[in-house]
């Protein structure tokens, strides 16, 4: 068969010409060596599944992965192996030294892993290609980066250097520098004078310190800006077209009529997401 196993010899038998199947195969450097087509393991590989080496003489089609991006090579006690699709990740054995299943599926090797229409090998597939395919990232250090990080979700005690983050999650780091980061709705320093008309009472937390005025050109209105000090809070700013410095603390907006609050060079975060 295409995939017959050849070390089938045992100490105190004579099976010399096994022995010279597989010193040959390792003298070559095709210890667990293989490649694929869209379509096929290709003839000339050989793989190896917990320590038993299968040379492939024959291409091999692969399986139907439209819905299973994972490919493991799965040992028959014929002496060969069959290739299979699964949607399960696979899980590093030590005693093997590879990425096999787990339980009933234990000496199952996974060798390959479909991103798009592209097969990787699997112990290939992460960084070369541009990209990081996992479920998280979990680090101390740094990540950087000249291209984008896509992720649903990015946490770091470290700090994220970059040109550009998209993420439809969260960001939790210690500090984030970028060349270009749009601060609304984030915990992050903006030069830009942003607007702010509540039309009701609205707590806000300022991070960081925070200059502030009460503008409304075309009226009267007036506002009041309290700070929370011990529970209660208290009145710290009642006049227009006056900038005033606020410290990080927690406050609230208290506007009379349609009074504007201009915050300039603004940290801060609120809970209705869309003053800063």
């Amino acid at each position: 068969m295409a995939t017959d196993k050849i070390n089938n010899y045992s100490i105190g038998d004579n099976n010399f010409e096994s022995v010279m199947l597989t010193l040959d195969q390792t003298f070559r450097n095709k210890h667990d060596c293989y490649s694929f087509s869209a379509t096929a393991l290709k003839a000339g590989s050989v793989i190896e599944i917990n320590g038993s080496l299968y040379p492939v003489t024959q291409d091999v089609t692969l399986p139907d992965m439209t819905s299973n991006k994972y490919l493991m090579a799965v040992p028959t006690s014929a002496g060969t192996f069959t290739l299979l699709a699964t949607s399960t990740a696979p899980t590093w054995s030590d005693s093997k030294q590879g990425f096999y299943g787990t339980s009933t599926t234990a000496n199952y090797k996974y060798i390959a892993v479909k991103e798009g229409s592209t097969i990787y090998k699997y112990n290939d597939r992460p960084f070369y290609v541009g990209a990081i395919f996992a479920d998280s990232i979990n680090m101390s250090g740094n990540i950087t980066t000249a291209g984008n990080i896509a992720c649903d979700n990015i946490t770091t005690t470290g700090d994220i250097a970059c040109d550009n983050i998209t993420t439809v999650g969260d960001i939790d780091c210690e500090d984030i520098t970028c060349d270009d980061i749009d601060a609304n709705k984030l915990d992050c320093y903006t030069t830009d004078i942003r607007n702010y008309t509540p039309g009701t009472i609205m707590e806000i937390f300022i991070k960081k310190p925070t200059t502030v005025l009460i503008y409304d050109p075309y009226s009267s209105n007036r506002g009041y800006i309290e700070m929370n000090v011990n529970g209660s809070y208290i009145t710290v700013l009642s006049e227009n077209d006056f900038p005033y410095p606020l410290n990080p603390g927690r406050y609230r907006l208290r506007p009379e009529g349609g009074a504007i609050f201009r915050f300039i060079g603004a940290y801060g975060t609120t809970s209705i997401s869309d003053v800063f």
